[in-house]
């Protein structure tokens, strides 16, 4: 039988090397292809060693950062970080090596004209005949994002400003309405009690004299004027639904004007016993009858 020959590992067959040849054309694609989409990409793209020096960057990176490829490799990772985010940088480059490649960082990036650039950034390790040798970033610009929600953050606090002094204006509004209405309440029973005690009195004395018609015409208008003026007390009165005659409406006025019962009984010609009879009306129905509460106290709270 013939012997088989022994290939000779130093001429290798045609076979064997054309191979090899295919494989290294195959290999040169492949790594022409990985430049072409690496330089072409729209995220930033850059590798950097396990110190965080750069070994390369895409055209991405250099545009958004403002350096050239020259400059960048010259550069170490943490020269664009603030000194509080290096932490976070080795932190993460640790997470990447122990195998977490799905957790995203944000960074805040300084631009070559002291800019910030922020970005969100996710690692992978780069292998080299199975040890890892490098680590390969891609980054996605979240700049104008980052600005939308300092403006939006801006924004409300600007309304939380506006809502605190339009809340501080409306406590000092109620301040000066219900000042307002206190003054406008202490007025009201200035001109209650001017009228009933120094006015009123001299008016029913005048009554009693001689009058011409023409007098007691210019008296009457004068009275009506009068009660003009005090009808918001008795209004408030009678729109509380108490059901007050208008005698009772009359002594209650007086009553709260602080007339005594035989004051009252000379002003509205009727005796004592009368007035008597209207204030134990009045206490009926304003629903006092059985209360100690002070008759003029308990009105003055219509004024």
């Amino acid at each position: 039988m013939k012997k088989k020959e022994k290939m000779n590992p130093k001429h290798p067959s045609p076979v064997s090397g054309t191979l090899l040849k295919r494989a290294r054309e195959k290999f040169k694609e492949s790594e022409d292809r990985y430049q072409s989409l690496f330089n072409r990409s729209l995220d930033i793209i850059y590798l950097h060693d396990f110190e965080g020096r750069f070994l390369d960057a895409n055209n991405a990176a250099l545009q958004r950062l403002g350096y050239t490829r020259e400059e960048i490799t010259s550069l170490n990772f943490a020269s664009f970080l603030s000194e509080d985010q290096i932490p976070t940088a080795f932190q993460a480059m640790e997470r990447v090596l122990a195998g977490n490649q799905k957790e995203l960082t944000e960074y805040r990036l300084k631009h070559k004209d002291g800019t910030d650039v922020y970005v969100e950034t996710r690692g992978s390790v780069v292998m080299s005949k199975g040890k890892p040798v490098a680590i390969q970033a891609i980054a996605r610009d979240i700049t104008e994002l980052k600005k939308a929600e300092e403006a939006l953050r801006q924004r409300e606090e600007e309304l939380s400003i506006k809502s605190r002094n339009l809340e501080e204006m409306n406590a000092a509004l109620k301040v000066l309405l219900k000042q307002r209405e206190d003054d406008r309440c202490q007025i009201e029973e200035n001109v209650l009690t001017n009228v009933k005690t120094s006015i009123f009195p001299y008016l029913e004395k005048l009554k009693k004299g001689a009058l011409s018609k023409q007098q007691k015409i210019y008296l009457k208008m004068i009275e009506d004027q009068l009660s003009q003026i005090i009808a918001p007390f008795l209004r408030s009165l009678s729109q509380s639904s108490f059901d007050l005659t208008p005698q009772e409406l009359r002594v209650a006025d007086l009553v709260k004007n602080g007339y005594t019962t035989k004051e009252i009984a000379d002003i509205l010609k009727i005796s004592t016993k009368t007035v008597d009879y209207h204030r134990d009306n009045l206490r009926k129905k304003l629903g006092i009858q059985s209360h100690k509460t002070n008759l003029r106290s308990f009105l003055l709270k219509f004024s």
